[in-house]
């Protein structure tokens, strides 16, 4: 990862995006409509934006929710939760201030809560922030079951009864 706070979008970046755009155009319906409520969480967001003025995964992923919202009015009251996460100082207060326009709100403390949104921006790393502390929620069939500390106590992942496995992965992708 680049030096800089906001660095130039590569190509192949690019196609992550998309992809990306493809999957959350696909799961954000199906995960609202099967558990009520869903939680977006990023252990590596980053600023938010590229040099070239380009979104990065945290706005992009707003942008597919509020467009999903639009397509299905069905959906539009069901409860999202945003949560990211990033290590370097610079880039959080990059992330928020993009987040601060896109929602049009100063939010205090990194955080934006409505009835049927609410978004957290914490400075961390993944592993320490979706593991220990706020917000350590596990989630079980999209509800929250428990608080836990360490990696080693999340409970053991139970099969899907649609056969969707949940993915947990640490470190850079």
């Amino acid at each position: 990862m680049p030096d800089d706070t906001v660095w130039p979008l590569e190509p192949h970046t690019g196609v992550k995006h998309d992809i990306y755009d493809g999957y959350l155009d696909a799961w954000f319906p199906i995960i609202l409509r099967s558990f009520g409520s869903g939680t977006y969480a990023e252990g590596f967001a980053g600023p938010g934006v590229y040099t070239g003025g380009e979104h990065g995964s945290p706005v992009r992923a707003l942008h597919r929710l509020r467009e999903m919202r639009r397509r299905l009015p069905e959906l539009r009251d069901r409860p999202a939760r945003f949560v990211l996460v990033e290590k370097r100082r610079d880039r959080v207060e990059e992330l928020i201030a993009r987040f601060r326009d896109e929602l049009n709100d100063p939010m205090p403390g990194g955080e934006y809560r409505d009835p049927t949104l609410h978004v957290v921006i914490r400075r961390g790393t993944c592993e320490q922030t979706l593991h220990e502390g706020y917000p350590a929620q596990v989630l079980d069939d999209g509800r929250i079951t428990g608080t836990h500390t360490r990696p080693q106590e999340l409970p053991a992942a139970r099969p899907h009864p649609a056969g969707i496995q949940p993915v947990v992965r640490s470190g850079k992708a």
